[in-house]
């Protein structure tokens, strides 16, 4: 990180960096720790399609942890592909007893990714070895349900600098005066999610920070003070000023 930034926009985010410095590390810490083989590689898929629409954190994480313990097969792909219909009906009544709004959704998202997995454990030897980019395209193509937000996540979480373009950052980058307060929309098209990400790579370049760490602190501070309406106290301020 560079602390003479002379770009005034980037400078409001090195009071950003520095303010959620200490969790993003720790964030970042625990998920190198925590993917070690396929298995970990499959389980953050799980938590990663739960994340992936206008869910809180909490209910997401809530319902992940859940669907774990009372459904424990579904860490096993094959019985997964075996057994799809009665798998896909404990994981709907488990989220569906957490309060997850798109039970049925995601319940058929996560039996769609069951079934192509192994295509990819298949042709990549271990994690490190994954073609980021080719594995997302794969992955978008071929498992209705998952798209740029979902993928991107998931390969952020088991070790790829890749910033997850989700409502919270574009809010942040808005707010900082780095893009257009048109991108703050609910829906953003395929063309401006990905001009947006290179926009973030772009940006962690400047300030010498990885792009992940970046973007977990843009998402970060966007849950702690946009979601909150928090204008008036964000270290943001006006981005206008």
């Amino acid at each position: 990180m560079d602390p003479k930034c002379n770009n005034k926009k980037n400078e409001k985010l090195l009071t950003l960096i520095l303010l959620h410095e200490k969790t993003s590390d720790e964030f970042l810490d625990q998920m190198s720790h925590s993917i070690n083989d396929w298995e970990d590689a499959w389980r953050e898929m799980l938590y990663c399609i739960l994340a992936g629409t206008q869910v809180s954190t909490d209910v997401v994480r809530r319902s992940y942890l859940d669907l774990i313990k009372t459904v424990p097969e579904i860490l096993d792909i094959n019985f997964i592909k075996e057994y799809p219909l009665q798998t896909k009906r404990k994981i709907e009544d488990t989220l569906k007893r957490n309060g997850y709004r798109f039970y049925i959704t995601k319940s058929n998202t996560m039996i769609n990714a069951a079934n192509y997995f192994d295509e990819i454990v298949k042709d990549y030897e271990t994690i490190e070895d994954l073609n980021c980019q080719e594995v997302r395209t794969r992955l978008i193509k071929n498992v209705k349900g998952i798209g740029n937000k979902i993928s991107s996540h998931w390969l952020r979480n088991i070790g790829f600098q890749l910033p997850i373009i989700d409502i919270h950052v574009r809010r942040v980058l808005s707010c900082a005066g780095l893009i257009d307060e048109e991108f703050t929309k609910n829906q953003i098209s395929n063309s401006e999610y990905f001009y947006l990400e290179n926009k973030v790579i772009e940006i962690a370049k400047q300030l010498k920070i990885e792009v992940a760490k970046l973007d977990f602190i843009l998402w970060e501070h966007g849950r702690e003070y946009c979601i909150h309406n928090a204008c008036e106290v964000c270290p943001l301020g006006n981005k206008n000023v």
